[in-house]
């Protein structure tokens, strides 16, 4: 199996945390899957701490430095909440139904 090292670096605003070693995985939807793993993880202690999610992305790149993904950390909270129906006090969700976007 031909495995592909991605590199999650973070994303704050206009500042971004490089990952400078990355994780192989198999895939683009294996890294996805981590990476939406590890942003659930990080936004339960960034709640815990009072801190906003808004500007916090993954942007997960290939090998090669391409951009494959980005995956914003407030999505997963979002995702969660449409899914299960519960309301974000000061956020608009989308119809049930309809489509997240990540980017």
């Amino acid at each position: 199996m031909v495995m592909t090292r991605f590199y999650f670096h973070i994303r704050h605003g206009d500042q971004v945390e490089r990952d400078l070693e990355g994780i192989e995985f198999p895939s683009v939807q294996a890294a996805e899957q981590e990476a939406l793993k590890a942003a659930r993880e990080m936004v339960a202690e960034l709640v815990m701490q009072g801190q906003r999610l808004q500007d916090k992305i993954f942007e997960i790149d290939d090998e090669d430095g391409n951009r494959v993904l980005a995956v914003p950390f407030l999505s997963t909270v979002i995702d969660w909440a449409v899914l299960s129906g519960t309301p974000l006090r000061g956020y608009l969700l989308p119809e049930p139904g309809s489509a997240i976007l990540a980017c």
